[in-house]
């Protein structure tokens, strides 16, 4: 599996452009991305945030009805930066 060509790597960093511009407490930065020079993989760099896997958090634990709105609100508030940050309505 190879990375991105000439043409996917200016669309990525194109949108590593428009993903340093969201801005949300519940999300990591990104500060920056790129393509590997030799293989063209891309990466992105984001923020280190410490605490809890959200995996490990769930852990088989259901949620309390509460949080699974508080989650969805917020779901729904990121959608809505991000749309206008790509200047493309949706549920992202």
């Amino acid at each position: 599996m190879g990375g991105l060509d000439a043409d996917e790597q200016a669309r990525f960093m194109a949108t590593v452009g428009k993903l340093k511009e969201v801005e949300h407490k519940c999300l990591r930065k990104v500060l920056d991305g790129g393509c590997d020079p030799v293989d063209g993989m891309p990466f992105l760099v984001t923020e280190w945030v410490e605490g809890m896997p959200l995996a490990d958090f769930l852990s088989g634990n259901s949620l309390d009805p509460g949080l699974v709105i508080d989650v969805l609100r917020i779901a729904l508030e990121v959608s809505i930066i991000i749309s206008h940050v790509f200047g493309e309505e949706g549920v992202w």
